[in-house]
């Protein structure tokens, strides 16, 4: 986590398969993910970016 004045950074980590490593395009699954994430994020004005590892 890293805090500047404007933002609060949170860098989180996972071996799960949301992601096509290649490509970085997210998987269609039955799960919410990034999708949730982005979601609750965007209510409280924040952004949510992703990649593969």
């Amino acid at each position: 986590m890293k805090q500047t004045q404007q933002d609060l950074i949170i860098r989180v980590e996972d071996q799960g398969l949301g992601m096509h490593k290649a490509t970085g395009a997210e998987r269609q699954g039955t799960g919410f993910g990034l999708s949730s994430v982005r979601e609750r994020l965007r209510q409280v004005g924040g952004v949510c970016t992703s990649s593969p590892l």
